[in-house]
């Protein structure tokens, strides 16, 4: 996949803006589609470790799928290891060096954190799913 069309949020909502509709396989092989004008934050590195760490690099359509998932968390049956699983295989795919297993490593372990205290109870992934979620504006 070539990487999409991914500028900076100016309206400053999120970090980033996605410019163009793309289409993503999953590795269950479902399939979600995710249009332009999805604002997403990227890499969510904490202060300290940004210093060495950027936010923004080659591996930002990981990022993307992650965050996609986790927002629309409501309208489909993906768990957490789910998501971040699929965040470790486009990580593995995108990116190189040592961001190749920093990065999902930091995911799981923050995950770990934020979710093990409140769960996360969505369930099974459901098979076959197909998800398309639209954000309009009345502007």
């Amino acid at each position: 996949m070539n990487s999409p069309k991914i500028l900076p949020d100016h309206d400053k909502f999120r970090n980033w803006y996605l410019d163009e509709d793309i289409t993503i396989k999953l590795h269950n092989g479902d399939t979600i589609e995710i249009k332009k004008g999805y604002r997403f934050n990227g890499h969510s590195v904490p202060w300290p470790l940004s210093l060495i760490i950027p936010r923004y690099d080659t591996d930002i359509v990981a990022a993307l799928v992650h965050d996609y998932l986790l927002d629309t968390g409501p309208w489909h049956r993906y768990n957490r290891a789910f998501m971040d699983k699929e965040y470790e295989l486009q990580m593995q795919e995108h990116s190189y060096g040592y961001r190749k297993w920093l990065m999902p490593a930091a995911v799981r372990l923050f995950g770990t954190l934020r979710f093990g205290i409140w769960g996360d109870n969505r369930g099974n992934p459901k098979p076959n799913t197909n998800i398309c979620v639209v954000v309009t504006s009345d502007e």
